[in-house]
């Protein structure tokens, strides 16, 4: 059985509208939270404003946030080899102690035939490099070479486990859950790092108000100076009348 015959189609379509939910929500609050900011405090309708401050960076960075994945997804791992591997780590150690075989490698090199000990012998050596405890090996492994490493790891896998399609996808459903979170946390780190620019972008730069914005402006200006003026005649006329 193949990589691209456990299910990897189901996931990719998932992931693609799991994507568009989280891109279409964070861009409507986003800009929600734009337009009540810039009107808070240029006033008016500044609905224009908030639109180019939001559709705009979002779409050039967050595009070529994924254009990048897409053409060099070993990016993935920078985030996948900490918060992925700690997400999977346990169940990977117990899925990889039921495949691999728990007699002393130089036993599993001795017993084979020349052929066998070759092959054992670079799969020994892999793990010894990599694996401290059988669950580090999981960040070796990727959607994309997933099978590679599997007929890989055929000379250290109990019996009949090579074979064993329920074995095999399940830990290449762990393969792509630590992968998917790789990819996840990028989108997350991406949209707070754009939420942030964004917002100061705002806070920072002057307000570019209409003429008859800034008349509207103005009139309310007055209309709050004569409510006040008025309030103080009152306030006057009263103290005049007690004291008389």
């Amino acid at each position: 059985m193949t990589t691209s015959e456990i299910g990897t189609g189901d996931v990719t379509n998932k992931s693609r509208m799991y994507l568009g939910i989280y891109f279409l929500a964070t861009i409507l609050v986003q800009f929600g939270l734009n337009i009540w900011t810039v009107n808070s405090r240029c006033g008016g309708d500044n609905i224009g404003a908030a639109a180019m401050y939001t559709f705009g960076p979002w779409t050039l960075i967050f595009g070529v946030m994924l254009l990048v994945l897409m053409m060099y997804p070993s990016f993935k791992t920078a985030f996948a080899d900490v918060v992925g591997y700690f997400a999977v780590s346990s169940s990977a150690n117990t899925l990889l102690n039921q495949i691999l075989i728990n007699q002393p490698i130089q036993q599993a090199i001795d017993q084979g035939s020349l052929q066998d000990k070759k092959a054992t012998e670079n799969a020994a050596d892999l793990i010894i490099r990599i694996m401290g405890n059988s669950s580090v090996l999981i960040n070796q492994l990727t959607p994309t070479n997933f099978g590679e490493y599997w007929g890989l790891l055929k000379p250290l896998m109990k019996p009949n486990v090579f074979d064993n399609s329920k074995l095999k996808e399940e830990l290449f459903g762990l393969v792509q859950y630590r992968d998917k979170i790789g990819e996840f946390m990028w989108y997350l780190y991406t949209g707070v790092l754009l939420t942030s620019v964004v917002q100061m972008k705002i806070v920072t730069n002057g307000c570019n108000s209409s003429p008859e914005a800034m008349k509207k402006k103005h009139q309310a200006y007055l209309e709050e100076e004569k409510k006040k003026i008025a309030a103080d005649n009152v306030e006057n006329s009263v103290d005049y009348v007690s004291n008389y």
